[in-house]
């Protein structure tokens, strides 16, 4: 079974209500699953989740999967992080003042 990788945003002000400001898939092939999505400090977003599409451990294990994208959502980049003997995902993800990011997640057999 296929899934994608998907994000929806919508925004809600006090008296407008704007609609959704992007709609992206992310991912190859196989499943892929987002789990946490953060505006960063310069506007863009930074999503959190994992892929049994992409890195070291794939199709077999997932890898913790980050995309971060411009404010319409396109890839800016991406990354996977794991190793080939464990499942890893990640959970949650956020910047930290230095402009970095930090992810909470779990590593499995």
């Amino acid at each position: 079974m296929r899934r994608l990788f998907l994000i929806l945003l919508v925004f809600f002000d006090i008296h407008w209500v704007q609609f959704i400001t992007f709609e992206r898939t992310y991912g190859g092939t196989s499943s892929d699953v987002s789990r946490s999505v953060q505006q960063t400090m310069d506007h863009r977003y930074i999503i959190a989740g994992y892929t049994y599409s992409f890195g070291p451990g794939t199709p077999t294990h997932s890898n913790v999967y980050l995309v971060k994208t411009d404010s319409l959502g396109d890839a800016f980049w991406t990354k996977t992080y794991g190793i080939t003997e464990n499942s890893e995902e990640g959970f949650c993800v956020d910047q930290t003042f230095d402009g970095g990011y930090i992810v909470i997640g779990n590593i499995g057999c």
